[in-house]
């Protein structure tokens, strides 16, 4: 009786690290995009969110799936303003084969954010996904792992940190930031997978508190002008550097921010520093079981992965159907590409000789980091094309 009393624990232990479903990923510029079917339609790239409390369908999308749209109305997201949303009650979402179950999908505009972004997203997968399931994000692997809360057991020797979670299921998660010439404030961060680009963003009311751009400059930490682009809209945003951002055991030094001043929406928060984005998640593998508080982080092959931004000044908005073209939205002050006469809405042909005008937007980021490393680009202005030399350098 005991052989089997011990065989069948065995059996248990060993059916409790089994994934209930495992679902492909496409990893591109820290986003996590999840092959997605609305109503049987063909795939779609859905963005995983684990700040969004429900799932959604870009609005255009819908309409084109002829999904009944109810309840028409505006919503709030990252950005100063509100975009409009409505209900979706007939859409049944689908990855890989397996139905979703979901208390509510919406509708609402994501093709501003698809243009900063640099990549289509025909909508979200949020965090309603994590209500149901203990949710593994591998970004080494490209897969998705979803393990039943029931049985599932950690067995890692990863950091174990405690979530809150919040009544749409959207997880928080707390941090130390050292701030510039001002010591270690602890803080809680709202996790937003679909920040891609993002380390860490903060939340005009605690950068205010803490003085954040004020601290920077003062510790002679450039500090670069810009706008930071959410569902709701933009804010205006500052990017420069902290001291040290500790997550669990980990120590990230220098890490490149995002400093907001926004006035409406998740950045204007009083509640919360603001989020923690893909940057910084996709340098571990990630486990969110949000059905028990709590967060499994086992670091990556990235993560002592230098943080660095844009070299070249050049600020960008992404068009066409695949948002794989390029126009320079802005260029910075003192930059090379300032420096060089490129401006505002100049299109993007060539870069070192790669022509076409197509590029995949984690390739173009790549392409102009590099201190000191020259860049020529083909640029097209008023119809007329030239071949414009930078020398990449680090501003901040």
């Amino acid at each position: 009786m005991r052989r089997l009393c011990l065989a069948l624990l065995w059996a248990t232990t060993l059916a409790a690290v089994e994934p209930a479903r495992v679902i492909p990923i496409s990893v591109r510029g820290g986003n996590i995009f999840i092959s997605t079917r609305v109503n049987g339609s063909g795939p779609l790239d859905f963005l995983f969110d684990s700040a969004a409390g429900v799932h959604a369908v870009n609005w255009r999308r819908a309409e084109e799936l002829k999904l009944e749209m109810r309840s028409a109305s505006n919503a709030e997201g990252a950005g100063d303003g509100s975009t409009r949303a409505a209900a979706l009650p007939g859409a049944r979402l689908s990855l890989d084969g397996f139905a979703l179950r979901s208390a509510r999908t919406v509708a609402t505009d994501f093709d501003p954010v698809s243009d900063r972004k640099g990549y289509r997203v025909d909508g979200l997968i949020g965090a309603d996904l994590m209500r149901h399931w203990v949710v593994e994000v591998d970004h080494a692997e490209s897969v998705m792992r979803l393990y039943d809360p029931a049985t599932w057991r950690y067995q890692g020797s990863g950091d174990s940190l405690p979530l809150r979670v919040d009544s749409m299921g959207v997880p928080y998660v707390t941090a130390d930031v050292h701030i510039p010439g001002r010591g270690l404030v602890q803080a809680e961060f709202k996790i937003d997978s679909a920040a891609g680009g993002t380390t860490a963003m903060f939340a005009s009311p605690f950068a205010e508190k803490h003085d954040l751009v004020a601290a920077a400059s003062r510790a002679g930490i450039p500090v670069l002008a810009d706008e930071v682009m959410g569902v709701g809209g933009t804010s205006v945003s500052w990017t420069t550097r902290l001291d040290a951002i500790r997550l669990g055991r980990t120590l990230f030094r220098r890490p490149v921010v995002s400093v907001t001043g926004a006035k409406g929406g998740t950045l204007a928060r009083s509640d919360i520093a603001g989020i923690i984005g893909g940057e910084l998640l996709a340098r571990f593998r990630v486990i969110y079981n949000c059905p028990h508080a709590r967060l499994y982080l086992e670091p990556g092959k990235q993560i002592d992965a230098p943080f660095e931004e844009d070299m070249s000044g050049i600020r960008w908005v992404a068009f066409g159907p695949d948002r794989n073209r390029f126009r320079v939205r802005a260029v910075a002050p003192d930059s090379p590409a300032s420096r060089a006469g490129i401006a505002a809405g100049d299109v993007l042909i060539g870069v070192d000789g790669n022509t076409g005008g197509t590029f995949e937007r984690q390739w173009l980021r790549d392409a102009l980091c590099g201190h000191g490393r020259p860049v020529k680009l083909t640029l097209e202005r008023a119809g007329a094309r030239r071949e414009i030399a930078i020398v990449l350098r680090r501003m901040v």
